[in-house]
């Protein structure tokens, strides 16, 4: 991590708690560097693969290949709308979505069917935990609640939308 500073002649880190190691680059421009032991957070692990969100053309279609061709089965959560349409092999699977045609187009010839995100599977504690290191780290990220489930969104450096996502109900009231 790497903070740059305007701190006159004081080596001041802004009331950060950990030691830095400083460059002086110039009279009024500090650049402070953090050893990843400085860091004070706990690691955290991924369970899984949990789902691929995909945007599509025609929802139902979709869906039918799906269950037709690689004999997914179709999950109706009963709090969630008609979108998305949750396709399961077990406690992994896909979910559809309606493609946005208002969005602009990226890719000629795609026509915004893409897939959308991608979300590992974490447990509470875990999720706790990934929170915390995504704040430790300066990181944007922003926490849904999905009634089954609790979220949080973030991006890549390419700017791929990642979730990871925690179930917050017993197993079989969602993966029944």
């Amino acid at each position: 991590m790497t903070n740059i500073i305007n701190s006159g002649s004081s080596n001041q880190f802004l009331g950060c708690p950990f030691k830095p190691h400083s460059i002086r680059i110039n009279t009024t421009i500090w650049v402070t560097l953090l050893d990843k032991k400085d860091l004070a957070m706990e690691e955290f692990n991924i369970e899984g693969l949990d789902h691929v969100a995909i945007r599509v053309k025609d929802m139902e279609r979709t869906a039918k290949w799906y269950e037709d061709v690689l004999g997914l089965q179709r999950l109706t959560p009963e709090k969630w709308d008609e979108s998305p349409i949750f396709l399961m092999a077990g406690q992994t699977g896909i979910a559809v979505f309606p493609a946005n045609f208002e969005e602009p187009v990226k890719y000629a010839g795609v026509k915004n069917v893409k897939i959308d995100h991608f979300a590992f599977r974490v447990t509470e504690e875990n999720f706790e935990k990934a929170l915390a290191k995504f704040s430790d780290l300066g990181i944007e990220h922003n926490v849904q609640n999905h009634h089954y489930f609790q979220s949080v969104y973030l991006q890549d450096p390419d700017g791929h939308p990642v979730e990871l996502t925690t179930l917050v109900v017993a197993e079989e009231e969602f993966y029944a």
